[in-house]
């Protein structure tokens, strides 16, 4: 400001001087002063004293501006760091302090005035109370950072403790450095509270658990004093015999003094052995258990024999005779007598091993553990009304009758009885609270007649007759029951049928067990299997499947047609994969608008869709449909309120002219894909078995390729370029030749788009860069010339992320000057990839490499575009230059492109000069440069290592 006001000052002091004495300020030393000519410079000089005032004026008043939104910007800055519920501690990466917030301060009492600048681990306070934040800040400044670390502190005024969530950070420099090192935490005293305070009810909960069951016992010793009866006890044992063959349980019961069991047939089922295969001993049941599950069975089965458990309940594993292990679920209650003392130990086993296999993909959530709690409550009351049923039964009845409810209550389904000479049914109290009612409830008879969901009718009917029938041996059917909220869940049904003296079936017994989140999760599995998750379309194995069934069960011709999206993956690597995500979401949902009902639409991945359009009866229906998916893409497409335009390419193979197998006709519709990409983009093409060899030849070339960058089979040559102003060589441009040992001599026309394709361009791009700066920085060490290199490169390289990296290692790898480096980028590569491509070029311009626009004129950039690329070079394409007008025309584009760049200040050459006529037409339209084979053809390193010792001057 005060420069300003000194200039201002002069000026004035200048104008007040050719006021006072106009001759000496116009020189005209003579002393005439004319009247009309003072007059002009007295306005003109007093305009100009009041132009600078006001311009001073508007200045300081602007400045001042300026100077309050800063100090306002910094304002906002210090609230929110002062203010903010966080600790937020700033370091330098010399240990200095930059700065504490007001947080930090409240919690340790050190005040930010007097540890500024100072470096941390010196300060003998917060050595001794706070090491471990010391700590965090030592790990930091050694780039080792933390995620979500509790740490517990020492709060200065209240003395007590508070627990923290820290996570340390680095911002970098301007120089690319880190240079502040941040230690930022939050408060989460009070979490750490909630979460103690949800421990201490889980464990009030637990205590309401052993009150039950000491309620369970007291009612277990009343049940002594029931009486005898010989009727219901013979009806009771047959119930239970039945429950245990139809519920699918192992029955066991042992007597605690001696160690012998008395166990169901169903075991031996279970576990493949015969009876007389294995003993029913303790010894040997250890030796059916699993190591790994013997010790906190038997630790289990102690547990609740010393009182310490309700119920005994255990999972472990057993091993069948196969060698294979089953895991079982054992539930089981002691009886004891009159004395106190152990009695009978009884209770059921059941196969849980499919159960455990899905149990890693269901969730277990905190209302699982209030049902249990309303299961034991539930429990209770029927243990009270089994009581007072069971007051006239004798000891036998009492025995056969406790039997009957461990396995009721010990199993996780719903027990049910058919009597089929009566036709009557019986429920347990547990299958009522798995449809969500009570056993109180008065539920109508025709209401348990349609409990079964319609659809599930017809196929329990037909399992059920062929139980009766005898045709099986046990009942075992999946089905749906309605519930009482109105809902249907899953159930597994399995029974068992009892036979009288005539093979006749009279009586069933068995269980539902509830599999509702079983199948739920199953359907989950499948959808997963078979659905794409971003676009919830088909996927390819849904695809493999239907095209299998169609071609097996199908008679009729069909059409596939294999979609691609064009230039996705540049619109990917550009705009990011979010973009790219929202962006085939959208295409999915066009597809899917067009197709409708002519076909069925699968996406394979990435942007590749397939639509199947089954029974066609003409080939020309398929067309009909690609014309109106191609149509349907000229639209644009609405993301993050901007447009994007995007068509797609489809090959189309009919079934069973182009194939017979799913694979064979997909493998088809992709090659004519292949094709129509080929040709243009934005069409579709018929799949012509002459595609084949294009594509396997495609195919062979990319596998070729990936030898050659093995083997190094490339080779460089080097193409002069020669001033139209000295007629001498100013520099080479570096083209890549492949003479494969299989393949022979391959033209870059043919295996370039395979490499770009199948991103292999990227380490020959390397190769080719490394190679041809070490070229040319020979030529520098030698003595030979000053000459500069242009390399090609390709967009697939550009938009590496580590690509300015790559050059800038090379450049360092060969020592060779940046400003002897020249990148040909083509514009329609810039084009497509304008935001990410043009800030690399402006670093790379920046260090001096040059930039050449190459084949200027083929694309669609406007000049407003053209002006935004840091350019500069101009390339002229050959296809301007290989047709001369016959008479000289001063409007012909190679001179408006000469002219476009003289106006920028760029270097114009003009590539593919092969005629005199050629080079006389780019000598009058002023290019700068010219290279093509009227000068040479691509030579060898050393043929232009040669050509350079020569001296030559072209006749130019």
């Amino acid at each position: 400001m005060k420069r300003i006001s000194r200039m201002m000052l002069a000026s004035i002091t200048i104008v007040l001087a050719a006021l006072l004495y106009p001759p000496a300020a116009y020189g005209n030393w003579d002393g005439a002063i004319y009247p009309s000519s003072y007059k002009s410079i007295m306005i003109f000089s007093l305009s100009f004293i009041i132009l600078i005032a006001v311009s001073y004026l508007v200045l300081k008043l602007y400045i001042n501006h300026l100077r309050r939104i800063i100090h306002g910007e910094q304002e906002f800055s210090k609230n929110v760091f002062d203010h903010t519920q966080l600790f937020i501690w700033a370091v330098h990466s010399d240990k200095s302090i930059l700065r504490i917030n007001k947080y930090v301060e409240w919690l340790t009492g050190i005040q930010e005035a007097d540890v500024i600048g100072k470096k941390y681990n010196e300060l003998m306070y917060l050595q001794e109370y706070y090491g471990q934040l010391v700590e965090l800040m030592d790990d930091a400044l050694a780039m080792n950072f933390v995620d979500q670390q509790e740490i517990t502190l020492i709060c200065n005024e209240q003395r007590d403790h508070k627990t923290f969530l820290f996570r340390t950070t680095v911002i970098t420099g301007v120089s690319g450095y880190p240079d502040v090192f941040i230690v930022c935490g939050i408060d989460i005293h009070e979490r750490k509270l909630y979460e103690k305070m949800l421990q201490n009810s889980y464990q009030e909960l637990e205590g309401i658990y052993e009150e039950v069951a000491v309620t369970k016992e007291e009612m277990q010793v009343q049940m002594h004093e029931l009486l005898l009866n010989q009727d219901k006890l013979r009806n009771s044992e047959e119930k239970f015999r039945l429950a245990s063959l139809g519920s699918g349980a192992v029955i066991w019961d042992t007597d605690p003094s001696t160690g012998n069991y008395d166990v169901s047939d169903r075991l031996f089922d279970l576990l493949g052995y015969r009876r007389d295969e294995i003993e029913t001993t303790a010894e040997q049941w250890r030796e059916l258990l699993h190591p790994d599950d013997l010790i906190a069975t038997e630790g289990a089965r102690q547990a609740y024999l010393n009182g310490e458990t309700p119920v005994y309940e255990a999972e472990y594993r057993m091993i069948k005779k196969n060698g294979e292990y089953l895991w079982i679920q054992a539930r089981g209650m002691l009886l004891r007598n009159s004395d106190g003392c152990p009695g009978r130990f009884s209770g059921s086993m059941i196969d849980i091993t499919e159960q455990k296999n899905y149990e890693h993909q269901l969730q277990r959530s905190y209302k699982a553990l209030e049902e249990t709690y309303e299961e034991l409550a539930v429990t209770q009351d029927e243990l009270r009304e089994n009581y007072d049923m069971l007051v006239e039964n004798d000891r036998l009845l009492r025995r056969s009758e406790e039997r009957y409810k461990l396995v009721a209550e010990s199993s996780n389904g719903g027990i049910w009885e058919i009597d089929f000479i009566r036709n009557r049914r019986f429920y347990s109290p547990r299958w009522f609270q798995l449809l969500g009612y009570r056993y109180e409830d008065d539920m109508p008879s025709d209401r348990l007649k349609h409990v079964m969901h319609p659809e599930d009718v017809k196929r329990v009917s037909e399992e059920l007759k062929a139980a009766q029938a005898g045709e099986k041996e046990l009942f075992e059917c999946e089905y749906r029951l309605l519930k009482k909220n109105g809902e249907y869940n899953w159930f597994i049904g399995r029974g068992k049928v009892l036979f009288d003296e005539l093979g006749m079936a009279c009586r069933m017994a068995g269980s539902d067990v509830d599999i509702h989140e079983l199948k739920l999760s199953q359907e989950r599995l499948q959808h997963l299997a078979y659905y794409d998750t971003l676009s919830d379309l088909p996927n390819r194995q849904y695809l493999l499947e239907e095209l299998e069934y169609y071609f097996t069960y199908s008679l009729g011709k069909s059409a596939l047609f294999f979609v691609d999206t064009d230039n996705f993956k540049y619109i990917n690597d550009t705009l990011g994969h979010k973009f790219g995500d929202q962006l085939l979401k959208k295409v999915s949902l066009r597809l899917s608008s067009l197709v409708r009902e002519e076909g069925m639409l699968f996406r394979l991945g990435g942007d590749e869709f397939v639509i199947l359009q089954r029974d066609i009866e003409r080939e020309a229906q398929a067309e009909d449909l690609a014309e109106l998916l191609i149509q349907g893409f000229k639209e644009p497409f609405r993301i993050n309120d901007s447009d994007l335009y995007v068509s797609i390419s489809m090959g189309i193979s009919f079934y069973p002219k182009d194939g017979v197998s799913g694979e064979e006709i997909l493998k088809n519709a992709d090659v004519a894909m292949y094709k129509a990409k080929e040709t243009g983009k934005g069409r579709y093409m018929v799949f012509s078995p002459s595609f084949l060899q294009t594509f396997n030849d495609r195919v062979n070339v990319e596998k070729y390729l990936r030898e050659a960058i093995k083997k190094e089979e490339f080779v460089l040559h080097y193409q002069p370029q020669v001033s139209l102003k000295t007629g001498k060589i100013v520099g080479f441009e570096s083209l890549i030749r492949w003479n494969s040992p299989v393949l022979g001599l391959v033209s870059p026309l043919s295996f370039v788009k395979v490499a770009e394709d199948s991103r292999l361009i990227v380490p020959i791009g390397e190769w080719v860069l490394l190679r041809s700066c070490s070229f040319a920085k020979g030529l520098h060490d030698q003595g030979i010339g000053d000459y500069k290199i242009s390399v090609n490169i390709s967009v697939v390289q550009l938009v590496q992320d580590e690509f300015v990296d790559m050059v800038i290692r090379i450049l360092d790898e060969t020592g060779l000057n940046p400003i002897y480096l020249e990148l040909e980028i083509t514009e329609s590569i810039i084009i497509e990839s304008f935001d990410i491509v043009i800030p690399k070029l402006e670093f790379m311009k920046r260090l001096g490499v040059q930039i050449a626009l190459d084949d200027f004129g083929t694309g669609y950039s406007s000049l407003s575009y053209l002006q935004q690329m840091p350019i500069t070079t101009l390339k002229i394409d050959r296809t301007f230059i290989e047709q001369v007008p016959i008479e000289e025309d001063k409007r012909s584009l190679a001179r408006a492109i000469v002219l476009i760049g003289r106006r920028m200040g760029l270097v114009v050459v003009a590539e593919g000069v092969e005629t005199r006529r050629q080079l006389d037409y780019v000598k009058q339209a002023k290019c700068d440069v010219i290279q093509g084979y009227l000068i040479s053809k691509p030579l060898k390193d050393e043929e232009a290592i040669d050509l350079i010792h020569s001296q030559r001057v072209f006749d130019i």
